[in-house]
This record gives C-alpha cells, structure tokens and sequence, in this order.
C-alpha cells in the first residue's frame, strides 16, 4: 500500500505544475503613453522566446475584455493587447470621436496615424519581449481594420493576419504592397449578419487583393451580427496555433481552411 501511495503522490505532483502551467496571468505595460496588457499562455515564461499575438480591440471596449479569447490558445505564445488612446464612455477606440462623421481624406490621414503609432508600438514589443518569429496580427471591428492596414502595408514585418468584423475599404486594398509569393496569409471572419459592418464590402475587396497574389480566405458566420463569438473565437485560436506550429516548423503543423459558414 506505500509503494501505491508513493506512485499516486508522484503522479499528483507531476500533474500540479501541468495545470498551472496552463494558467494565462496578464500584466500590464506601457511604452510612452500607452498602456497595454500582456501574457503568455501554455505556461511560456515572461522572459522566454515565444511567437506573439498582437490583438486589437474594438472601439468603446477595453483590452482585458479581449483576453479571455486567447487565453487557451492551444500553443506558446505570447499576447499583447494595446489599449486605444482614445476614451469612450464604455472603454477604449484607436480613433477620436466623430471618426466615422469626417470626410474620406481626414478620414484617412487619421487611420494613417492610428497605424503608424501601432507599427512603431509593435517594433518595440518585439525589442521588449523576446519574439520567435514575425508577430501575428489579429484584431475586432476597428482593431480588425488596422489588422488588415498593418499587413496590407507591411507584408514583410507579420507571418498573417486574422481580422474579425473588419472593413477593407477598396482604398486600402488597392494601397497593398506587391508582395507576389512572400505575401503572409489572411484569414478574415464575419458575421452574416453584420449590419454595421456589412460582410459583402469587405469579401469584395478581399476577392481583389487575392487577384493580385494575397493568400486570402474569409468565413461567413450565421446568425451572427458585429460581434466576435464564441464560435469565432475557437476559429482564431486554432488558425493562430496553425499558423505558428506553420512558422516553427512543427511537423504537426495544421493548414488554413478555406471559406466556410458556420
């Protein structure tokens, strides 16, 4: 009876670490006057080498909001969800208020902003935190535009991005890079339901930037509106874990499907 004892004492401890290894505790940061959140998930060290994940949130929320969706990613990896400068009576945006009412040039001159300042923050992410790899992009609503900005502009700097409830104006399509075989994939999601942001613009654009050599697929999602849903979050968790085990060479290493509903 010890030895059985001994042998089940053994096997609970070794189970101990394993659980909380798992476990995805966020701290939080800031570089000059933004503030972020940050943490590793599969147990990966703050000081370890690890893909990254950055993720953006959606206007008139926060970045803890958006945690909880990649918090069992099924890979190491390291997340980073910046907070938007720009206050809102229920949370963040990454632009000012009355974005939406200005004309289409003052319109973009803001959005060229807003991305220029996430690209230099994502520079020093990868400076501050040890980075395996190009950052993945991800990203909700506005955050999902810029997502689609950063790569579409930077092909070269991120391994894919996956937006979720985006736009792709045909502005900012025909503004791509020409990055003919090196383009990084993009996986879009989207509610069919989507009445703020309607999914047709956007699949439109999505066809025209395929055209010229972009790996791109989009998922339409039933019955569901401008939201980022569970079953949408389970698809970004498992296409990040794809992409990285892609990117790392693991012989296990999953493909991006292609445009489904669900």
């Amino acid at each position: 009876m010890k030895v059985v004892h001994g042998v089940m004492l053994l096997l609970l401890c070794a189970l101990v670490p394993v659980a909380a290894a798992a476990d995805a505790t966020p701290r939080n940061g800031q570089w000059q006057d933004w503030e972020y959140v940050v943490f590793e998930t599969r147990g990966g060290g703050d000081q370890e080498s690890l893909p990254l994940v950055i993720a953006l949130h959606s206007s008139g929320s926060q970045p803890e909001e958006l945690a909880s969706a990649f918090a069992d990613l099924p890979v190491r990896a390291r997340v980073v969800l910046p907070r938007g400068p720009f206050p809102r009576p229920s949370g963040r945006s990454w632009f000012p208020e009355g974005y939406g009412a200005l004309p289409a040039s003052a319109q973009a001159a803001v959005t060229e902003a807003a991305e220029s300042r996430l690209t230099a923050f994502i520079q020093q992410m990868q400076e501050r935190h040890p980075t395996r790899g190009r950052p993945l992009l991800t990203g909700v609503s506005y955050g999902g535009d810029l997502s689609l900005l950063l790569i579409l502009h930077h092909p070269d700097a991120y391994t894919a991005a996956f937006p979720v409830a985006a736009r792709l104006l045909p502005e900012w399509q025909q503004s791509a890079v020409d990055c003919a075989d090196a383009c990084p994939p993009i996986l879009a999601l989207h509610g069919r339901d989507d009445r703020t942001v309607p999914m047709a613009p956007t699949e439109t654009a999505l066809q025209a930037l395929g055209a010229r050599g972009w790996p791109v697929s989009m998922r339409g999602y039933e019955h569901t509106a401008h939201d980022f849903s569970p079953a949408m979050q389970a698809d970004v968790r498992q296409a990040i874990a794809d992409r990285f085990r892609a990117m790392t060479g693991d012989a296990n290493m999953g493909k991006l499907t292609p445009t489904v509903d669900k």
